[in-house]
């Protein structure tokens, strides 16, 4: 994995952000060679605001507006992938430059403004108890790409606050094999679960069912 940061609101507004995740995304593919990696199965995964901007990255492509000149442009930041850990779904006035804090701007700075049947397939973990961004952000979000047929998985978890995983090793781990399932299903071997049947050895029917 590679750990990537971007400019904060203190040293630069939005796009400045996006900006600096999809530079992040170009070179990892521009450096596919020497880091031994495939550059079309390249997945971003993000937390709090950082899990709004790989959702913002999942749903945008290769949108000109967004890119930035950060570095090796011509290069896809298309990812195959999103990992979205309790992610803001929504822009807040304090990430917009001043003055450009409009209802329409907000909307501009929102991923689920850029929800399609295109969106790159993701899996969103949240904590149920989280009152810093509601896990009700996640499933409306989840809601919505399952509707237009993009692969997506979700995973709640009981009495979890904000940042569940740095505060518990058990649900860490649990994220991480969640996780590890959803990119090996749709990006590293991509395969879909078979159909249910009824029956079978070791199979039972049903409660009660022998």
């Amino acid at each position: 994995s590679i750990a990537a940061t971007y400019r904060l609101t203190g040293a630069a507004r939005w796009p400045a952000q996006i900006e600096d995740t999809k530079a992040a995304i170009r070179w990892t593919r521009a450096n596919a060679d020497r880091l031994n990696i495939d550059p079309d199965k390249i997945a971003i995964g993000g937390y709090s605001a950082g899990g709004m901007l790989a959702l913002f990255a999942a749903g945008t492509g290769e949108r000109p507006e967004f890119e930035g000149a950060g570095g090796n442009n011509g290069v896809s930041s298309k990812v195959a992938a999103c990992i979205a850990f309790y992610a803001a779904t929504r822009a807040t006035p304090g990430l917009m430059p001043e003055g450009g804090a409009s209802d329409a701007a907000l909307a501009a700075a929102s991923p689920g403004t850029y929800i399609s049947k295109d969106f790159a397939p993701t899996i969103f973990l949240h904590g149920i108890a989280d009152t810093t961004i509601p896990y009700t952000s996640s499933l409306d979000f989840f809601n919505k790409l399952h509707e237009l047929g993009v692969k997506v998985d979700l995973h709640l978890f009981q009495g979890a606050p904000h940042a569940f995983e740095t505060r518990n090793e058990d649900a860490a781990l649990a994220s991480a094999q969640v996780s590890n399932l959803f990119l090996d299903r749709v990006v590293v071997n991509p395969k879909e679960y078979p159909p249910f049947g009824f029956g079978g050895p070791g199979r039972g029917r049903g409660p009660g069912a022998g």
